[in-house]
């Protein structure tokens, strides 16, 4: 018999991999979203290791996102999120924090930035609560 917090443990022991899937699961459903409006030449780039404050580069003609994802749980005890401070030397830089539930559909999305082409508005991250 599975006990009562076990999908929480497997939250806290493979949050990596949950992060993976969320990822995975916005890149689909923003393709998806643009695919819907015919917009069909937008370039996706994923970032190998995070030594440049971003996990994902879309573009679509002049618009270029440089986006640091954050994925949390529901109710879970994260009530902030860290930021790197790199992200701020990229254009359009941006946060996109993705809260799940635990069954890891999507519930809500935080956004940090500004329009395209301006500075980055990444600050520290007690303004992100």
């Amino acid at each position: 018999m599975m006990k009562a917090n076990a999908v929480s443990d497997q939250h806290y022991v493979h949050s990596e991999l949950r992060e993976r899937i969320v990822e995975h699961m916005f890149v689909g459903e923003a393709l998806r979203t643009l695919w819907r409006r015919n917009i069909t030449d937008v370039a996706l780039l994923r970032s190998q290791f995070d030594a440049g404050g971003y996990d994902l580069v879309m573009s679509h003609g002049a618009i270029v996102r440089h986006i640091q994802l954050k994925v949390s749980v529901e109710g879970g005890k994260r009530a902030s999120v860290t930021a790197s401070l790199k992200l701020m030397e990229k254009p359009s830089g941006c946060i996109l924090w993705i809260v799940v539930p635990e069954d890891l559909e999507f519930r809500s999305f935080l956004w940090y930035g500004n329009e395209p082409a301006e500075p980055s508005a990444v600050k520290p991250p007690s303004l992100l609560r």
